[in-house]
């Protein structure tokens, strides 16, 4: 083993770019940088890591590192991650965004860094507390926390993908106050993943606002017809800059369980009204 690696000025920063990013920027900011720091981060420290610990293994580190990065990043990752949270011992998740693999190009400057890294020798309880923070960096990383919840519920309409795509892009038009934002990432032929802000005026009633609700979606095709796939939405949702908690719009109960689970269903409820009821009962014209 060359624990040194552990130690280096480079692979410390990059750990603690991570680390932060995960628990204080991505929170705080949540935008395109922020979801590409991790990965970039996260794909120099975790070979180095490894190879800290298997200094034979080089390659096959890195091809492994690659293969395993794209493999996550895509779709048909979510069978393993809906098998391994329906053991409810600690959820995790990803969004399938193929932009992400742009980060693959950090694995360049990780695989010659050992040749120009400065490696400081420490104690054996500092490799030990390195090793356990490295692991649990890695981990939290992918960890699903509270501000989505997953539902993995589907919708039918009874048009075309085509058309389905083309009344999503119409309410970008229909959405003054706040206009709709929609983010394709093409899966394969037949499905399409979205993240999709809409703007919902449930949480505010009675009042000439709307507030913005992300949710994560797959527009799939099926024969002539179309589906939609709810993958996420948030929780608890707070609008920053409209200084809105939707968590008021319902009732505390005395058992905290029972008020998220009625929070929860009031997000689906606006993901339904606003958005899937829209799309199927709304007039949308050229």
């Amino acid at each position: 083993m060359k624990l040194e690696k552990l130690s280096s000025p480079g692979f410390l920063l990059a750990l603690l770019l991570l680390l932060t990013n995960d628990f204080i920027f991505k929170p705080i900011f949540h935008n395109f940088i922020t979801g590409k720091l991790s990965d970039f981060a996260g794909l120099f420290v975790f070979p180095i890591f490894w190879l800290a610990l298997f200094p034979n293994r080089k390659k096959i580190i890195y091809f492994l590192t690659a293969f395993l990065f794209v493999f996550w990043k895509s779709f048909y990752s979510q069978a393993l991650i809906d098998i391994w949270n329906s053991l409810e011992l600690l959820n995790i998740h990803r969004v399938v965004d193929y932009t992400d693999l742009f980060a693959l190009l950090i694995l360049l400057v990780s695989y010659y860094y050992d040749q120009f890294a400065i490696l400081i020798k420490t104690s054996r309880l500092a490799y030990s507390v390195l090793i356990s923070i490295s692991l649990f960096a890695f981990i939290a990383t992918s960890y699903a926390r509270p501000e989505h919840f997953y539902e993995n519920k589907d919708y039918y309409f009874d048009f075309s993908k085509q058309e389905l795509v083309k009344r999503m892009n119409y309410m970008k038009k229909e959405c003054i106050k706040r206009s709709i934002e929609i983010e394709e990432q093409r899966i394969n032929e037949k499905e399409t993943m979205y993240n999709i802000t809409f703007c919902s005026c449930l949480c505010r009633p009675y009042q000439d606002k709307t507030t913005p609700i992300v949710c994560h979606i797959v527009v799939k095709r099926e024969q002539e017809k179309s589906q939609i796939s709810l993958i996420s939405i948030p929780y608890p949702y707070v609008d920053k800059n409209a200084n809105h908690d939707c968590r008021n719009a319902t009732p505390k109960r005395k058992d905290k369980k029972s008020t998220d689970e009625d929070q929860k269903q009031f997000l689906l409820h606006i993901f339904e009204k606003e958005f899937i009821d829209r799309l199927k009962y709304g007039r949308f014209e050229d």
